[in-house]
């Protein structure tokens, strides 16, 4: 990680060294950042959204967690407008809805998240419990199948359980 920050030290150095002066209207030097250095900042720009993003999913997630859904919305919300890629944001966004009973747009917090984090067990995991929860047995069975793949799931016993509930679901139907 230090070397990351050196790199970045090093290219700033270096992106202020090559600033260019053009002259204004008024003839006043001024003086203007070059292509290095506009990258940087860019760069600088979405990593700062990205942790911003990160806390905020976080907040959120504390605040479902004590099921107070109003601010854990607002926060998650926010994780997402700051960086929309987030898939743990939107993983949190499908739980609230679930708890919320609003199956539609958990339903699609979930497919965004599933999308942008197709091998996160977390991500299966919870998808997976909701389409239980809706009857949805067949593609509940298929994710969890890929939740058991990852014997690292630090949840695996609790996926186990609510599949085998999944299951005697569909055994149920079927006699």
């Amino acid at each position: 990680m230090k070397s990351g920050y050196f790199v970045l030290l090093l290219a700033s150095f270096i992106g202020l060294t090559s600033c260019q002066t053009i002259n204004s209207s008024n003839d006043a030097a001024v003086s203007q950042p070059s292509s290095s250095e506009t990258a940087i900042n860019v760069q600088h720009r979405d990593v700062i959204a990205i942790t911003s993003s990160d806390n905020y999913t976080r907040l959120g997630a504390a605040y479902l967690a004590r099921e107070n859904y109003e601010k854990a919305s607002v926060k998650l919300k926010k994780a997402i407008q700051l960086n929309a890629s987030n898939a743990k944001a939107h993983n949190y966004l499908g739980v609230l809805y679930w708890r919320l009973d609003k199956p539609q747009l958990a339903d699609k917090e979930f497919k965004l998240s599933q999308q942008l984090a197709p091998l996160n067990s977390a991500v299966l995991d919870n998808y997976a419990s909701f389409l239980c929860s809706q009857k949805r047995y067949q593609e509940a069975s298929t994710l969890f199948g890929q939740v058991f793949s990852n014997p690292l799931y630090d949840r695996l016993s609790n996926a186990y359980q609510v599949s085998a509930d999944c299951d005697l679901e569909i055994g149920k139907m079927n006699t």
